[in-house]
């Protein structure tokens, strides 16, 4: 049985399918707050379909910032659904708090039916090793949410890491070894690549689809899908002097750690 990828554990969650990422700051601090105040707000709001509404409205209105891509949805009812505000999810889901068991996800821009049946690629595509390895490493939900949805960035990472070892990665292996310090900080390039320059407005997988996939064996295209998905902004063209370079030094590191 595969792990829920949508929300696998208390400390972490993915809301990318709800547009969560599709805005021009998507920084931990400002989603973090935008989703505080919704949450707040939707706990004083009666569960019936007029108050739904008006909370509806009200977002709209404290938040003007219109979706980087006009095509996906970014839903008013996404919030935090745990007491701890670590897991984003769906304020309207049968089992979030003060609703007593009702699916009130008819009232969202999707509807019930599409919320119900909906599973992003990651659930099909990505490997068991791949999979353990993010869902043990990371632990917040925002870094958590831009790596999980990434396919391109997930899979050719991978492909890199298990290339620059020659063999098939062993997740224990890299969990509990030295090598667990050189991921992690691949996997944050997704917050902290140093080519992103001074724009909030982030690069992120907003399309539940991936680019065809490269061949395993090829370095340089895995080496520029990590590139292409790291190194934009959206509608923003960013200098990237140096950047594979940057990406050699690191697999290079892993390698070395992984054989200790």
């Amino acid at each position: 049985m595969k792990v829920n990828l949508c929300c696998p554990d208390s400390r972490k969650s993915c809301a990318a399918c709800c547009g969560l990422y599709n805005v021009s700051d998507g920084t931990r601090d400002a989603l973090h707050e935008k989703l505080s105040r919704r949450t707040s707000l939707f706990q004083g709001t009666a569960r019936s379909v007029e108050a739904l509404i008006r909370f509806q409205s009200t977002i709209r209105a404290i938040e003007i910032d219109s979706p980087l891509d006009p095509s996906i949805y970014v839903c008013e009812f996404t919030g935090f659904v745990d007491k701890d505000r670590f897991t984003p999810g769906c304020l309207l889901h049968p089992t979030a708090a003060g609703n007593g068991g009702i699916d009130l996800r008819g009232l969202c821009h999707y509807g019930s039916m599409a919320c119900t049946s909906f599973y992003c690629p990651a659930w099909e595509e990505l490997w068991a090793e791949e999979r353990g390895v993010v869902l043990g490493l990371l632990d917040d939900w925002h870094l958590y949410g831009l790596v999980i949805n990434d396919l391109d960035f997930v899979k050719s990472l991978f492909a890199l890491l298990r290339l620059r070892v020659g063999s098939p990665l062993s997740e224990p292996r890299v969990l509990a070894g030295p090598a667990a310090e050189v991921v992690m900080e691949m996997l944050a390039w997704k917050v902290s690549w140093p080519w992103k320059g001074d724009s909030l407005i982030r690069a992120s997988r907003y399309y539940c689809k991936r680019a065809p996939c490269a061949d395993e064996s090829n370095v340089a295209a895995h080496i520029s899908g990590i590139l292409a998905a790291l190194g934009s902004t959206f509608g923003i063209e960013t200098p990237m002097d140096g950047a594979q370079e940057f990406v050699e030094d690191a697999l290079d590191r892993f390698a070395g750690a992984y054989g200790k």
